[in-house]
């Protein structure tokens, strides 16, 4: 059968009589005739004693003290308030609601330390910001270039090797300039290859001064 909603009346009614009846219960459970029965099964008890209104009223008491003791065991704690994430957004420094602000100054050094550290022993960020302290805005511009549009200063290609060496033809031999001294650093390699290649990281490492400058411009004008 389905079951039939009660109304709000008739819920209140049987709220009040389920009240009433378990007060009753209550009572009825910690009555003179109840508790004389738990004192006299009690441990220690000897027949003859004389069973008090003052023991029965101890009694009850502990009874009492006891229930409240479990009622406040089983009440669930209430739980702690999640903590706040401390993301970029909150601990932005030029946010006046945020977070860092709240804080007092002995906190922000310990979150934020900024102390002289040896060589050795750096701050650990990843992204080398504590190395842009004490940085002039040139180098740190320099420092923060973007990639470098490929099609500009870029190092020409090599120029192709010679012919293989062929007999009675005038190429020159190709071991004169492809040979193990061009990969062994520090060892004396043709003066035109390396000055080659010193002119072409001279125009190669342009590109990140030009658009530092480029930046400052920007900020001057």
């Amino acid at each position: 059968m389905p079951r039939v909603k009660r109304t709000p009346e008739a819920r209140r009614e049987a709220k009040k009589s389920h009240t009433a009846n378990a007060l009753a219960k209550s009572r009825e459970e910690l009555s003179d005739s109840y508790i004389r029965r738990l004192i006299v099964v009690e441990r220690g008890y000897k027949p003859g004693d004389p069973i008090t209104p003052e023991r029965i009223e101890a009694k009850r008491q502990g009874i009492a003290d006891k229930r409240a003791r479990r009622k406040a065991r089983k009440t669930r704690k209430p739980k702690p308030a999640p903590r706040v994430r401390r993301d970029e957004e909150q601990l932005d420094l030029f946010n006046p609601s945020s977070e860092i602000t709240a804080m007092t100054a002995s906190q922000h050094d310990q979150a934020y330390p900024n102390r002289p550290t040896h060589p050795a022993f750096p701050n650990q960020t990843t992204d080398g910001s504590d190395k842009d302290a004490g940085m002039s805005l040139l180098a740190y511009f320099m420092a923060h270039a973007p990639a470098e549009p490929q099609p500009w200063f870029k190092p020409e290609p090599d120029e192709p090797e010679p012919m293989p060496y062929i007999d009675g033809s005038d190429a020159p031999r190709p071991e004169r300039y492809t040979s193990a001294d061009a990969t062994i650093p520090n060892r004396a390699n043709h003066a035109h290859v390396d000055w080659k290649r010193r002119l072409d990281r001279a125009r190669y490492v342009q590109w990140p001064r030009a658009w530092a400058l480029a930046q400052i411009e920007q900020l001057n004008k």
